[in-house]
């Protein structure tokens, strides 16, 4: 059973299959709309993982009408994280592409991605789809 490392999907968006040669770096969405990559990948590639993440703090309103949300033609979809400690939060990147959706008021608060609690789970094989295994 191997540990993995939850990560944001702008960071899977950037990263995803980042060479280091001869490393590359695979990260994976599990079932339950999670990005992770896999701990050791954490520490073959240190220097992505230092990045900052700006989150928006929004209220627990805009998390369930919003959450999920696919708003553009494009399919884009608009995710909204509540973190252990309770607080609701998007992405700011993601405001400012949505920024239709939210007011100048809202505080900005920052996290790392370690900052999350529950940033490391295990996953097994039911975790993930297998529909196109080859058996």
């Amino acid at each position: 059973m191997s540990t993995y490392i939850q990560v944001t999907e702008l960071f899977w968006t950037r990263n995803n299959y980042f060479m280091v040669d001869p490393n590359v770096l695979f990260i994976t969405k599990t079932l339950e709309g999670r990005y992770v990559t896999a701990e050791n990948s954490y520490n073959e590639f240190q220097n992505l993982f230092d990045q900052n993440y700006d989150f928006v703090l929004v209220d627990q309103n805009f998390y369930n009408e919003y959450n999920g949300m696919i708003l553009f033609p494009e399919l884009t979809r608009l995710w909204v994280r509540k973190t252990n400690g309770g607080q609701y939060v998007v992405d700011r990147e993601t405001q400012m592409y949505f920024s239709h959706l939210f007011t100048m008021e809202e505080p900005i608060v920052q996290y790392t991605m370690m900052d999350f609690e529950d940033t490391y789970l295990t996953l097994g094989y039911d975790d993930f789809d297998h529909s196109n295994d080859i058996t």
